[in-house]
């Protein structure tokens, strides 16, 4: 078998078996590059509220009041607060099991409770497990399979980059005449849909090769730690670091933790130009109250963490970009690279055409098999009908003699 023959048929069958799962991983990430606009768009009675031109009210008590609405079964585990006076505060109630092996497993309930920060009133209480965006980037990351479908996607992810390889062996011309009929679509008022089937494969394909590349290897960061580990290792040169963690003291925990209101002055303080700062709640004794701070640019890379003590509120640790070494740095970039959100709105304008030209190569892909099977067929049927009518022929030419 010649090499490139080989090649052929490996990017064949790779493409046929991990075409339906490249096809979703697709389509829904085309969906997750503006999940934050479309969001805002569907849910605009929630998320936005009147300003009654008054102080909102504490932190604290918008708290006791959402714990109230969801019950004492589902404790409040997130808050997303934020800055802008339009906006409604989310309390959220969410139970992850990151070792489920289905959807179910893996999110045993995930709530979020939309309050007016100005009368307390409860906006609306949604089942955020089932809304639509949860199911989307659930069916991206794990195709809603848990830890057997995350392999899934991993490993499909692995094929689709081995894929774009190969297709760019079986693409690379003889010579400049071949390079030209491949870097340009062929197409005249003649032309067949199979012929336009192949130039949406080829072509597209090989001009989108690079961005195609960058979203499926940075995708197997999300997908395998160890992936995940070694990329790091690599960007910081060989060197592994300890990740430091804080912790709160645990000879001071009391049944009373610290004032939410205190935490969120102090972080605001800090960062006074950030639009959206989001608390974890600690789950434990050691564990400590976390805020996020989002950055006005949107760009999560440049998020800072601050770790307080939960019962003295006491400001522990402050992550930011610039505290991180080298395979930080990368990490933190990853979701912006991947989404093309670090290159701002017209990057993820790419990024989702990018996404849909990776729904379409499984497609146009099985197009061309099954067009080449189809004519082997028809290639076949014609010259049993033509041996079987010159048998004919033959006999019939004897009896008359």
């Amino acid at each position: 078998m010649k090499l490139k023959k080989l090649f052929g048929f490996v990017h064949l069958w790779m493409g046929l078996a991990s075409g339906i799962v490249v096809f979703i991983i697709g389509i829904t990430g085309c969906l997750y590059c503006f999940d934050n606009e479309l969001k805002n768009y569907f849910n605009s009675d929630k998320i936005y509220v009147e300003n009654s031109n008054q102080p909102r009210l504490a932190l604290d008590s918008l708290k006791i009041v959402a714990q109230n609405a969801l019950g004492a079964q589902y404790p409040i585990s997130g808050i997303e607060y934020s800055t802008a006076e339009n906006k409604s505060w989310l309390f959220k109630a969410s139970l992850y099991n990151k070792e489920g092996n289905t959807f179910n497993q893996m999110y045993r309930y995930n709530k979020t409770v939309y309050i007016n920060p100005y009368n307390a009133k409860i906006i609306n209480i949604e089942n955020t497990k089932w809304s639509f965006f949860q199911i989307v980037i659930s069916l991206h990351l794990n195709l809603m399979m848990g830890n057997i479908g995350k392999q899934i996607v991993g490993w499909a992810t692995v094929i689709f980059v081995l894929s774009l390889i190969t297709g760019l062996i079986l693409w690379w011309p003889k010579n400049k005449a071949a390079l030209k009929r491949r870097i340009k679509f062929a197409w005249k008022d003649t032309s067949r849909w199979k012929r336009k089937n192949y130039d949406l494969h080829n072509v597209i394909g090989f001009y989108a090769m690079p961005l195609l590349l960058l979203i499926g290897l940075t995708g197997l960061v999300f997908a395998f730690k160890w992936f995940d580990d070694n990329v790091q290792l690599a960007f910081n040169g060989g060197t592994k670091h300890k990740h430091v963690m804080a912790s709160s003291d645990t000879t001071k925990t009391t049944s009373q933790k610290t004032s939410l209101d205190k935490v969120i002055t102090d972080a605001t303080a800090k960062f006074p130009e950030a639009n959206t700062f989001n608390l974890t709640m600690p789950k434990t004794k050691k564990a400590t109250l976390n805020i996020t701070v989002q950055s006005v640019d949107g760009r999560r890379y440049k998020r800072a963490t601050i770790n307080y003590d939960q019962s003295s509120g006491v400001p522990l640790m402050q992550m930011g970009y610039d505290n991180k070494n080298p395979g930080q740095k990368f990490r933190a970039m990853t979701i912006d690279l991947h989404d093309g959100s670090i290159a701002g709105f017209w990057g993820r304008v790419l990024a989702f055409l990018i996404s849909l030209i990776a729904a379409s190569l499984p497609v146009t892909g099985f197009y061309i098999w099954w067009g080449r099977k189809y004519k082997k067929k028809a290639q076949a049927k014609k010259t049993v009908l033509a041996v079987n009518t010159n048998q004919l022929n033959g006999k019939q030419q004897l009896s008359i003699n």
